[in-house]
C-alpha cells in the first residue's frame, strides 16, 4: 500500500520581514524571492544584515517591484561587504533614483561575486548611465548578465552603454532588452553591440519588442556572421512570415552557433512553420526550440515531425505548450517518437489532449526507439484512463523517461497509484512525478480547468482573472519522489 504524502500549498514570498526569527529564516537560504513584498525600512535592514553576514549562503535575491527609496540604498550598500556572496540581484521596477544608481554602481564594481544584474523597468538618467558605465569598466567588475529597459533610458544613454559594451565586452554576455520599442534606443544598442567584432553576447532576449521585418533582418544578419550568440528569445513578437523567413536564413547559415531559439506567442502560420522546419533540420547547433502559444495545425506538426526525423537534425528539446493540439496532432507526434530522433524533452502542456490524445502519445513512448527523458503534460485534461496508458507505456519502455509532469489534470487515486507503481519499480528510470493541483475541475475546457473554487460564482471569477494572467507552471508546488525509496503518493484534494 502506498504511503500518503500531502501536497503543500504554493509558497508565497509576498510577506514583509519584521522579526528576528524571519531574519534568521532568510540566512540559510540560497535564493530569496521578495518581489512585490512592499518592503519596509525594517525589512531592508534585515535583508542587508543577511547580505553582510559571513554565515549567509544567499546567492540570489529578487527585490523587484518594491519602492526601495532611502531604505533600499542602505540595502544596496550591503553588496559592498566582503562577506556578501550574492551572484544574482534583481531590482526591476524599484523606482531607482540617481542616488540609488550611485550606490548600486559602487557595489557592482566592488562586489566579489555579483555576475547578474536586473535593473529593468527603471528610469535611467544620463547621469545614472554614466555611473553604470564607470562600474562596468572597472577592472574588478564581475558582471556577465545585464537586464535593462532601453526605452526608459534618457538622452544618449544607450549610445553610452553601447560604447561601454565595446570597451568591456565581457561585462554583458547575457543581454535582456525585452519590452522595448523596435525603432529606438534598444535597436541602437543592439546594432552598436553587434557591429563590435569582439562582442561576447551569448544570450539575447528581445521578447515583446514589437519587432519588424527590418529587426528580423538585422538579427538574421548577425546569425549569419561569426558571433558567439547561443540563445535567442524573440517571444511575443508578431514576426510575420517574412520575419520568420529572415530568421530561418540565419539559422541555416554554417556560421550560426545558436543552440536555443524561443518563438513563443509569435502568431506563426503554416508558412512560417514550413520555412522554420526546413531551417531546423539543417541548423548546425540548434538543440532547443520553443514555439509555444502559437496555433499549430496538423500540417504544421507534420512539418516539424519531418524536420525531427531528418538525419542532420540536432533538436533535443521541443516546447509546444498552448498550441491547440488535437488527437490527430498527437498521432503525428507519436509517429515521430516511434522513429529514431534526437528528442529528449517534450512539452505539450496546456493542450486539450484528453485521454485519447495521451493514448496516441503512449504508443510512441512505449516504442524502444523513443529516448524521451522528460515529458510535460500539465493542464491537458487527462483522467485516470490517460494515466493508465502512460503507466503501461513506462512498463513497456522503462529505460529512458525520468520526469513526468501531470499537474492540473485529474489522475484520481487509481491513476496516481498506477504511475507510483512505475516510480517504485527498480527497472523503471522514472525519478520525478508531478501530479499536484488535481481534481475533476481540471477536465473542463479552456482556462476553466485552472479555476478551482468551492462554488460556481467563485470559479467564474477565477476564470475571468486567469484570462488576464495564465499560471506559470514552473512556479507550482512540485510533488517529487525518489524512485529508490518505497514512498508512494496520493494527490490530496
Amino acid at each position: 500500500m502506498a504511503h500518503t504524502r500531502s501536497s503543500t500549498s504554493k509558497p508565497t514570498s509576498k510577506v514583509a520581514l519584521h522579526s528576528t526569527n524571519e531574519q534568521r529564516s532568510l540566512l540559510p537560504s540560497k535564493e530569496s524571492g521578495l518581489a512585490g513584498c512592499k518592503l519596509t525600512e525594517k525589512s531592508c535592514e534585515i535583508v542587508a544584515s543577511a547580505l553582510q553576514s559571513a554565515n549567509s549562503p544567499l546567492r540570489e535575491l529578487d527585490l523587484s517591484d518594491n519602492d526601495l527609496q532611502k531604505s533600499g540604498e542602505k540595502l544596496l550598500s550591503a553588496l559592498q561587504s566582503p562577506h556578501c556572496k550574492l551572484e544574482t540581484l534583481r531590482v526591476a521596477g524599484c523606482k531607482l533614483t540617481d542616488e540609488s544608481y550611485k550606490v548600486l554602481a559602487s557595489a557592482v564594481q566592488s562586489a566579489v561575486s555579483l555576475t547578474e544584474l536586473d535593473v529593468g523597468d527603471n528610469h535611467m538618467s544620463v547621469y545614472a548611465v554614466q555611473l553604470l558605465k564607470t562600474a562596468l569598466l572597472h577592472t574588478d567588475c564581475k558582471l556577465q548578465t545585464l537586464r535593462l529597459s532601453p526605452n526608459l533610458i534618457s538622452g544618449d544613454g544607450c549610445v553610452c552603454l553601447a560604447v561601454t559594451l565595446k570597451l568591456n565586452p565581457s561585462c554583458a554576455t547575457r543581454l535582456d532588452l525585452s519590452n522595448s520599442p523596435p525603432e529606438g534606443p534598444a535597436q541602437e544598442l543592439l546594432l552598436a553591440t553587434w557591429r563590435n567584432p569582439e562582442h561576447q553576447v551569448e544570450s539575447l532576449r528581445l521578447a515583446g519588442c514589437k519587432l519588424t521585418d527590418k529587426s528580423c533582418e538585422v538579427v538574421a544578419d548577425a546569425l549569419q556572421s561569426a558571433n558567439p550568440l547561443l540563445e535567442l528569445d524573440l517571444s511575443d513578437n508578431e514576426l510575420g512570415d517574412s520575419g520568420v523567413e529572415f530568421l530561418s536564413k540565419g539559422l541555416s547559415s554554417p556560421h550560426c552557433k545558436l543552440q536555443m531559439l524561443r518563438l513563443a506567442g509569435c502568431k506563426l502560420t503554416d508558412e512560417s512553420y514550413k520555412v522554420l522546419a526546413s531551417a531546423v533540420q539543417s541548423a548546425v547547433s540548434l538543440t532547443e526550440l520553443d514555439v509555444g502559444d502559437n496555433h499549430m495545425s496538423v500540417y504544421a506538426v507534420q512539418l516539424l515531425k519531418t524536420a525531427l526525423l531528418h538525419t542532420d537534425c540536432k533538436l533535443q528539446t521541443l516546447r509546444l505548450a498552448g498550441c491547440k493540439l488535437t488527437d490527430k496532432s498527437c498521432e503525428v507526434v507519436a509517429d515521430a517518437l516511434q522513429s529514431a530522433n534526437p528528442l529528449l524533452e517534450l512539452d505539450l502542456s496546456d493542450n486539450e489532449l484528453g485521454d485519447s490524445g495521451v493514448q496516441f502519445l503512449s504508443k510512441g513512448l512505449s516504442c524502444p526507439h523513443c529516448k524521451l527523458q522528460m515529458l510535460r503534460l500539465s493542464g491537458c485534461q487527462i483522467s485516470h484512463k490517460g494515466c493508465s496508458f502512460l503507466a503501461s507505456a513506462l512498463k513497456s519502455n522503462p529505460s529512458y523517461l525520468k520526469e513526468l509532469e501531470l499537474s492540473y489534470n485529474h489522475p484520481g487515486d487509481s491513476g496516481v497509484r498506477e504511475l507510483t507503481d512505475r516510480l517504485n519499480d527498480p527497472k523503471c528510470k522514472l525519478e520525478t512525478l508531478r501530479c499536484d493541483h488535481g481534481g475533476e475541475c481540471r477536465l473542463k475546457p479552456g482556462l476553466w480547468k485552472y479555476a478551482y473554487a468551492p462554488n460556481p460564482a467563485a470559479a467564474a471569477s477565477q476564470a475571468h482573472a486567469l484570462q488576464q494572467h495564465k499560471p506559470f507552471h514552473n512556479n507550482i508546488v512540485l510533488l517529487q519522489m525518489d524512485s529508490s525509496s518505497s514512498v508512494g503518493a496520493r494527490l490530496m484534494p
